[in-house]
């Protein structure tokens, strides 16, 4: 039986860019980011100290034992933090991190090689747009209306763009109640169910819990390229049902870092497997870097040209007749 990650990495070839990453919290895991399990525990820390019963318990305990942990994060943030700007104080000084981590830094290689064509994400940090420029590619982020109204269309965006529907820390409004997240804005719906329709689906550390995301999956009706679900846990009845069967595939996981650790290293091992003519590969990379706008671009064409010309000098030298006739077609 195929593994899924090489059914993954036969699909999602490099330079391609057919498919789009959806990230959720998972991602940012491996970079010390609080996964939702750790805001909630922050939440209830604020809680336990207006219940006095049981003193010796400690507070994940105590928030077990209580009602709020039938909650979700959504609904303590709000009940705790009503306004927005109460929200993003509290998400703001818990979000935070050196910088980015390998996932993060993973994915900007992805990107690099033209493997992924942007990227849709719930989170609020701004770790992935680091690790992009870091890496010398430039970024464009939609997370409101108004980046939105003043984009260009994707397939002639020079950047990478990364979708954030939930809002980032860098400006704006936050999505944080059950209210906000129970549906987007019509624009900006309509907008993700497209490149979800035209793309193929990598979706990576997302619980699948958020209303106004799985109506964007259930929406994707053109399955012209496979979903993968990438999680430690497998997708739930309710998860893999917005998918159609035969193009919905699982891969389990340790973490996000060390699953695009396997996936690099199986289209390495793919790359192995392929006999090298010499020319095609140097064709392959610069093309990938083109596709990819690598700041190296510029430096690798100049490499190929070079060589086309050492090439093109070795076939005139050795085959007079047939130099004969390429000199002729290369001066037209």
């Amino acid at each position: 039986m195929i593994h899924p990650i090489v059914k993954l990495a036969a699909s999602a070839q490099p330079g391609e860019r057919k498919y789009i990453l959806f990230a959720g919290a998972g991602l940012s895991r491996d970079a010390g980011l609080p996964t939702g399990w750790d805001l909630m525990l922050a939440t209830a820390v604020l809680l336990r100290s207006s219940d006095d019963s049981n003193p010796s318990k400690d507070v994940e305990t105590w928030f077990q034992e209580s009602r709020y942990a039938r909650m979700s994060y959504s609904e303590l943030i709000g009940t705790l933090f009503p306004t927005p700007v109460e929200q993003r104080s509290f998400v703001n000084d818990k979000l935070r991190a050196k910088g980015p981590g390998d996932a993060h830094r993973l994915i900007a290689e992805l990107a690099r090689i033209g493997v992924i064509r942007c990227a849709i994400t719930t989170n609020f940090d701004e770790l992935l747009e680091h690790a992009l420029e870091e890496a010398g590619i430039s970024v464009q982020v939609i997370a409101n209306l108004d980046d939105l109204h003043h984009m260009e269309p994707l397939i002639h965006c020079k950047s990478f763009r990364i979708y954030k529907p939930h809002g980032t820390l860098a400006s704006g409004q936050l999505r944080n109640t059950p209210h906000d997240l129970e549906r987007l804005s019509e624009d900006m719906e309509q907008e993700l169910i497209k490149v979800m329709n035209d793309h193929g689906l990598l979706i990576v550390g997302y619980a699948g819990q958020d209303n106004s995301i799985s109506r964007c999956f259930r929406a994707r009706k053109h399955h012209r390229y496979p979903a993968f679900w990438v999680n430690p846990k497998e997708p739930s009845a309710e998860v893999s049902a917005l998918f159609q069967t035969d193009t919905f595939h699982y891969i389990s996981c340790s973490g996000a870092g060390r699953f695009f650790k396997d996936l690099i290293t199986t289209y390495e091992k793919i790359a192995s497997f392929v006999p090298n003519p010499g020319l095609p590969s140097t064709v392959l990379e610069t093309r990938n870097s083109i596709l990819a706008f690598a700041p190296e671009a510029d430096g690798l064409v100049a490499k190929f040209m070079a060589v086309l010309d050492e090439e093109l000098a070795l076939l005139l030298r050795t085959s007079p007749e047939e130099g004969s006739g390429m000199s002729c077609f290369f001066r037209q």
